[in-house]
């Protein structure tokens, strides 16, 4: 079963949150309040890294299904 488009999503998602935190940190600076949830930069870090993981992953598990002749999902 080609898993692909999942790793794509999960990557996405993972990407989303990462971006998310990003603006709301940068609107915290702006407005000068303290906004409490907040991820630190290794949490980041940790996102950013599984998001690009899973993007690589989903890209192999494409290509291969393309190599099989076998259409991607």
């Amino acid at each position: 079963m080609n898993f692909g488009r999942y790793y794509f999503w999960i990557a996405g998602v993972l990407a989303a949150i990462f971006l998310g935190d990003i603006l709301f940190a940068k609107a915290q600076m702006l407005s000068g309040e303290a906004i409490p949830v907040h991820l630190g930069g290794t949490v980041q870090f940790v996102f950013l890294l599984a998001a690009c993981a899973f993007f690589v992953v989903g890209a192999i598990d494409r290509e291969r299904a393309e190599k099989a002749g076998k259409e991607p999902e």
